[in-house]
């Protein structure tokens, strides 16, 4: 059933697709008739000027005469004559279309590198902002960047607003291939309200290309600076633990915190920064001579050599604070000491519309997966991609319920796949460096920050209860 209707959607998609291919022909073939009636009407023009000019009135007789007394021998060579100027003429006439064709490209390709154009050399720029931020006046190069891109930015922006005005009193069809190509390149910001007004009052014209990850994610934040937002709760270690033993879910036992040079030695553990992100900081402990540091992919063959690595971190800012936990090693194999794979579900109040699966051992290597197991390039780690071994289907229903117990649009609930099923590892609300998702990837997820959010108002108008971030809250 799922299939078929799949299989229906991808019909659909391929039909619309191809309508809006058509109207783009259409309105390009209307167009060029347009120019044909408008260079039509011109000659028609210029031919009744020429019959009504007093030149041509005067030399009519000798027209006349001309035509009467030219011999057979006359005309035969007046049409060999013409026959050859009619030749020459269509010649002409395709050279000047092919010229026209190749001018066009020449000033597409013109107006492409006009806009790639800048007024200085990159690498020489980040060498000199790198300069200018040892001896203190990069803000001044900054501010200068700023400025020259906002300047660029209104420039395009106010063409496309311009662009867009044309179509205002075209066919609803022609305005909506129009506007769509518009909407490209623009941003949600810089959307007219007529391109909006148009899709509002049009069910197959999709405002969906305004949709961004990156902006709801950037928006979340300044939401966060004016105020407790649900989902910070759980960016807490402790208080996401707490969480997950109020909803009787399986999670690995975790220690209070120590500083590096009080932490307990234990083995079969990870060590991990009580304030961190990604893999800075953190340490599988197999055994005291077998310590693997995850960020610098190395091993440390002793205890000493891990609080030297912890102490560098610290140095090199890693790690902002000299606060560390220990939780228990979750493996994915037992018998070989293989340790469990992270599983990172970016879940939308019920719906996964992404899955990063990691291994972090012998080397750090990433796999992006749909919820429907295809695998995918993001954008984000190109250079450090690998096959993975993928999810279960379950593990996709495990990871969007979890997600409706929490009233926020989107937060990436982390797992530790093992042989026995998914143990949980953690909350990210803020996962980094999402500005790397290509174009596509920001849509989509977008679109699906959206969903939840709709989802999620439904449910709070409809009743429903968030009763421990209530508690939390109040």
């Amino acid at each position: 059933m799922e299939e078929t209707q799949k299989n229906k959607k991808d019909d659909l998609y391929v039909e619309n697709e191809r309508e809006a291919e058509l109207v783009e022909e259409l309105f390009e073939k209307e167009s060029q008739l347009q120019t044909l009636h408008v260079q039509s009407k011109q000659i028609n023009k210029r031919k009744a000027q020429i019959e009504n000019s007093r030149l041509w009135k005067l030399i009519k007789p000798l027209r006349y005469l001309k035509h009467k007394l030219g011999s057979p021998f006359n005309r035969n060579r007046k049409d060999e004559a013409f026959d050859c100027l009619k030749k020459e003429n269509e010649e002409l006439v395709q050279e000047i279309k092919e010229t026209k064709q190749i001018l066009h490209k020449q000033n597409v390709q013109i107006m492409s590198l006009k806009a790639d154009q800048t007024p200085f050399d990159r690498d020489h720029l980040k060498d000199q902002l790198k300069r200018a931020k040892k001896d203190g006046s990069v803000i001044d190069y900054i501010e200068e960047l700023s400025r020259l891109k906002q300047c660029r930015d209104y420039e395009f922006v106010s063409l496309l607003h311009y662009a867009g005005r044309l179509f205002r009193r075209d066919l609803s069809d022609y305005k909506s291939v129009a506007y769509q190509k518009i909407l490209t390149g623009l941003n949600s910001c810089e959307t007219p309200e007529y391109i909006v007004r148009h899709g509002e009052n049009n069910g197959d014209f999709s405002l969906s290309s305004v949709s961004s990850f990156r902006q709801g994610l950037t928006v979340r934040a300044r939401k966060r600076q004016l105020d407790l937002l649900p989902e910070g709760f759980l960016d807490d270690k402790v208080t996401a633990f707490e969480f997950l033993d109020h909803l009787g879910l399986k999670r690995p036992w975790v220690s209070k915190a120590y500083d590096r040079l009080h932490l307990p030695e234990k083995t079969g553990v990870v060590i991990k920064p009580v304030k961190g992100a990604g893999s800075r900081g953190v340490y599988l402990v197999l055994n005291n001579d077998s310590i693997r540091d995850i960020k610098r992919g190395r091993t440390l063959g002793s205890q000493e050599q891990l609080r030297e690595s912890m102490e560098e971190d610290l140095k090199l800012k890693w790690v902002s604070e000299d606060r560390w936990v220990l939780e228990e090693l979750i493996l994915e194999d037992a018998s070989n000491t293989t340790p469990a794979r992270d599983l990172k579900f970016y879940t939308f109040y019920g719906e996964v519309a992404l899955v990063l699966e990691v291994v972090r051992s012998p080397e750090l290597k990433y796999c992006w997966w749909l919820p429907d197991g295809k695998r995918i390039e993001t954008g984000k780690y190109s250079h450090e991609l690998f096959i993975g071994k993928g999810f279960r289907e379950k593990d996709i229903i495990v990871a969007s319920e979890l997600s409706k117990k929490i009233p926020s649009p989107f937060v990436r609930i982390d797992f530790l796949a093992t042989n026995d099923g998914l143990v949980f590892g953690e909350f990210t609300p803020k996962p980094g460096n999402y500005e790397e998702f290509n174009e596509a990837i920001d849509q989509n997820l977008g679109e699906a920050m959206l969903r939840a959010e709709n989802r999620l108002f439904y449910d709070l108008l409809n009743g429903k209860k968030f009763d421990y971030f209530l508690k939390k809250l109040t």
